[in-house]
């Protein structure tokens, strides 16, 4: 109404070279925010896709042709987000494909304990791999898996001393060269079930020894037999 610029369209650009449309307004200064170039459009600014109000029409939604989405800043990052409680949802496998490739989950706050939830169809958690501890303390991986009787439960645990299993660990029959516990550097002590026959072996150079500060007993499954009994700094008892 002053007669002052707020906005302008205008054309750059002269024969035999790329012509671009660029499109200023004015919020104090007079600033590029749209530019039409020959392989594209630039936007300096947000780009602000902005919800659909006929109801008849989708959501709003970017399509890209070639599929690709970077970030032109050397070493700097693309991020995507969604507002408050949202969440960015891919329809598809995610691949991570580079030199040393890493997927990383950085929480914000300390006392929270972040890590990956598996969902079932109806949306409720079928498993979770959670990490617990903090800067300065032990720091765990925590294994949850869903059984109708006891709901969403811990059945494994990686610590910083070791792992702990919740449960049964469960080895299918083997031998002494496939699908047995070992135990040793080239696996010397090895325990497994062949389908007949139960075996503790010392496959290396040295021995196989049975110790305790106290007796050694082997008796019946039911514990209501004895058949050898050695007692410490004492007889060793066979029973018929």
């Amino acid at each position: 109404a002053g007669g002052n610029v707020r906005a302008q369209i205008y054309m750059d650009g002269t024969n035999g070279v790329s012509k671009e449309l660029i499109f200023k307004v004015q919020d104090g200064t007079l600033d590029e925010r749209f530019r039409v170039t020959k392989s594209g459009a630039n936007v300096t600014g947000t780009f602000l896709l902005k919800d659909d109000s006929d109801s008849t029409l989708s959501d709003a939604t970017i399509s890209m042709a070639e599929n690709k989405i970077t970030a032109a800043r050397s070493n700097d990052n693309l991020e995507i987000s969604a507002s408050g409680t949202g969440e960015v949802i891919m329809s598809s496998s995610l691949l991570v494909q580079g030199a040393t490739p890493f997927v990383k989950i950085q929480r914000t706050d300390n006392a929270n304990v972040p890590g990956i939830d598996f969902l079932g169809q109806a949306g409720t958690s079928g498993a979770k791999i959670l990490f617990d501890g903090t800067g300065g303390t032990a720091n765990e991986l925590i294994f949850q898996t869903f059984t109708v009787a006891g709901g969403l439960a811990e059945a494994f645990r990686v610590t910083g001393t070791g792992a702990k299993v919740s449960g049964l660990l469960t080895l299918p029959d083997g031998s002494v060269s496939d699908n047995y516990l070992g135990i040793g550097d080239n696996d010397d002590l090895k325990i497994f079930h062949n389908g007949s026959h139960s075996l503790i072996r010392e496959t290396g150079t040295g021995s196989l020894y049975l110790q305790s500060d106290n007796n050694v007993i082997i008796g019946k499954d039911s514990s209501s037999e004895t058949m050898i009994k050695g007692v410490a700094d004492g007889a060793v008892e066979l029973y018929h």
